[in-house]
């Protein structure tokens, strides 16, 4: 079977996601990198991952809120390194998004093709929880999770545009 993967990276609660080339749901859930030794975060991601190709990823990339460096930051990045080396070690393409451009290119599908209207008035959790229910049909327990579900969906547009 074949996959398209979504990452929300984050240091405490990275989200995954995983939908068939169907745009099926397959799985998801968070990761605690903060708990886990240097380079560990790609081999707990493939050990949850079931056997198949994954024909794209879609992951948010990071960037400074504000402009302000803190603690974390370089821990994120260090974190969305390996999942870039993981990546193309195993020749799966990865497109990386800011927030913003991810959520604003998904309202524009969701709005023309499934009639999606934003609950909220930002691009914010609210938006993140509902946005992954109308594309996915799933309704995620973290916006971490509904995120990576989105990257996933965005994935899988971008493959059969």
């Amino acid at each position: 079977m074949n996959y398209f993967l979504g990452i929300d990276p984050a240091w405490k609660t990275l989200g995954w996601s995983l939908i068939d080339e169907d745009g099926d749901y397959i799985d998801s859930g968070v990761l605690d990198p903060s708990k886990m030794k240097s380079g560990e975060v790609p081999e707990v991601l493939s050990k949850l991952l079931p056997h198949g190709d994954i024909l794209g990823c879609c992951m948010e990339r990071f960037v400074y809120y504000k402009g302000v460096h803190n603690p974390d930051s370089e821990r994120i990045l260090m974190v969305i390194g390996q999942l870039q080396h993981w990546l193309h070690i195993n020749d799966i393409p990865v497109t990386l998004f800011k927030a913003f451009d991810w959520k604003s290119r998904l309202s524009k599908d969701l709005y023309k093709n499934k009639d999606f209207r934003n609950p909220s008035d930002r691009l914010d959790k609210e938006y993140s929880l509902a946005a992954a229910e109308a594309a996915l049909g799933v309704e995620f327990k973290t916006d971490h999770e509904a995120d990576a579900g989105c990257l996933a969906y965005i994935a899988r547009k971008m493959t059969y545009a």
